[in-house]
């Protein structure tokens, strides 16, 4: 864009989904395919061999969402309950973190041994692995070959209803949001009034600071008992943080004559021809 660029923080995911941004932070392994489906067999039953097969039905390290439904059902009628609530939660959270569409709508399974121990499933920066996971996918998407994106769209679409305006994205409000739900809450995409992908590459083109709405959280921050300042979880690292000093009034003022190298290698300006 004219003025740089910009990217969703922290601050953003905090008010969308008022999940926790501090405890345990996981960092997913990169098991082979014998190990995923072995992973698979202990959490959620079954063999092996048989994860395998599934895993073929994605050509990757995932299963299909009607799968794991049926597996639930299956535990919950032979009154597996233990087995039944990690079901539930791969489905839940990977239906929300790590959905993927390609091949059919499926979760990658890399990190579900997350569910193994339901007791410390509440320790994780639950809010804080959202974030990356999406830069992850945004990562992805932005290679020449991708022709579409995984994981956690709902986020990126929550953070542009949030900052750009309505000639970016149509949208709908909610009739009955209420500032103490989470704010992903509160708009929906509208299915008209979509400007082509080169109309809509023009406008970014041409927005200007002035154009982007900076600080939408204020009146959520004043009435969510859930969203609390991200500033405060870093009191605790104060002695690692920068000391105070003169505030920069530009961007170049910050490392001098970084943005404008940036932008020739990276983030160009495209024109329809």
């Amino acid at each position: 864009m004219s003025f740089r660029e910009m990217t969703i923080t922290l601050d953003d995911v905090l008010a969308f989904l008022h999940l926790p941004m501090g405890g345990r932070f996981y960092t997913p392994g990169y098991a082979t395919r014998a190990e995923a489906a072995q992973t698979c067999a202990l959490l959620l039953g079954g063999s092996a061999s048989d994860y395998a097969l599934k895993f073929d039905h994605v050509k990757t390290i995932g299963l299909r969402f009607g799968f794991l439904q049926e597996l639930y059902t299956k535990a919950l009628r032979d009154r597996r309950y233990g087995p039944a609530t990690q079901m539930w939660l791969v489905h839940v959270v990977g239906s929300m973190l790590f959905a993927c569409k390609s091949g059919g709508w499926y979760t990658t399974v890399h990190w579900i041994s997350i569910v193994e121990h339901l007791d410390q499933v509440l320790e994780y920066a639950w809010g804080a692995i959202a974030l990356p996971t999406l830069y992850d996918a945004l990562g992805h998407a932005s290679q020449r070959k991708t022709k579409q994106m995984c994981y956690y769209t709902s986020l990126l679409l929550a953070w542009v209803f949030e900052h750009f305006p309505p000639t970016i994205i149509q949208r709908m409000e909610v009739p009955d949001y209420t500032e103490d739900q989470p704010r992903a809450c509160r708009r929906r995409e509208s299915r008209t009034g979509h400007p082509e992908l080169m109309e809509r590459q023009v406008i970014f083109d041409e927005m200007t600071a002035e154009d982007v709405i900076w600080t939408p959280y204020e009146e959520h921050r004043d009435r969510s008992s859930a969203a609390v300042s991200v500033d405060g979880a870093y009191a605790d690292y104060e002695p690692y943080l920068i000391p105070e000093g003169v505030p920069a009034t530009i961007e170049g003022e910050v490392v001098g004559n970084y943005l404008d190298w940036y932008t020739t290698v990276s983030h160009s300006v495209y024109h329809p021809g």
